[in-house]
């Protein structure tokens, strides 16, 4: 049976505990909680206050301001962590772009985007949904967005299978092209491709986070 290795050559995150790899280890070194008082949206009405939000997040400090008005903050996240870990990787600009792709899991995509849209479209009228709306929170925009920011002319794709999306896009990785890491930018190479692997995830918004709070996947802790 065929040996095949994984090799990690870059690291890129974005997390409760810090908006970098180095803060990020840092914080968990020095024993920092990433779980605070929810921010993101009124949470008087809910029992549960408490969440792990990304703090501190200005992507506009990196990316094009009117690029950012067309991601939802999934895709952000997914840009700003890979933006690290492809510098990290130092791979671009060395290899062929037809061989190196992206992989990039997410469960659902622009939930906040489905959200606010669908609220919009409810209280406005439907003609006035923003034109970008299907764009903004097809699940699949966070690696078409890295691809095309980085020239990734590889594979390029996205499993949707939820808690399993992580192992999902390192498995499709084995036998294809490119492929990069969650939060741990990940480069293997398998008939002469490379592959970026990485999977996120996101509920910090009313209508998903209820969902999860209905489920008993979440403890009433104030």
């Amino acid at each position: 049976m065929e040996r095949r290795r994984v090799v990690i050559t870059g690291l890129g995150t974005v997390n409760p505990t810090g908006n970098s790899v180095a803060e990020s280890w840092q914080g968990i070194q020095e024993g920092k909680v990433g779980i605070g008082p929810i921010t993101a949206f009124p949470a008087e009405d809910f029992s549960i206050h408490l969440a792990g939000e990304v703090k501190d997040f200005h992507p506009e400090t990196v990316f094009d301001k009117r690029d950012l008005k067309h991601m939802s903050r999934f895709t952000q996240f997914a840009m700003w962590a890979a933006e690290e870990a492809v510098k990290d990787s130092g791979i671009v600009g060395t290899l062929p772009e037809e061989e190196i792709g992206c992989i990039v899991s997410s469960g659902i995509g622009g939930l906040q985007t489905i959200e606010a849209e669908h609220t919009r479209g409810a209280s406005k009228g439907f003609e006035r949904v923003n034109p970008f709306f299907i764009p903004m929170s097809i699940s699949n925009m966070a690696a078409a967005e890295i691809a095309i920011r980085h020239h990734l002319k590889g594979m390029c794709i996205c499993p949707v299978t939820a808690c399993a999306g992580g192992s999902n896009a390192i498995g499709d990785s084995f036998p294809q092209n490119p492929g990069w890491l969650r939060n741990c930018y990940g480069l293997r190479r398998h008939r002469g491709y490379y592959f970026r692997t990485w999977c996120w995830r996101l509920f910090q918004y009313e209508g998903s986070f209820s969902c999860f709070r209905s489920q008993q996947r979440l403890h009433p802790l104030r």
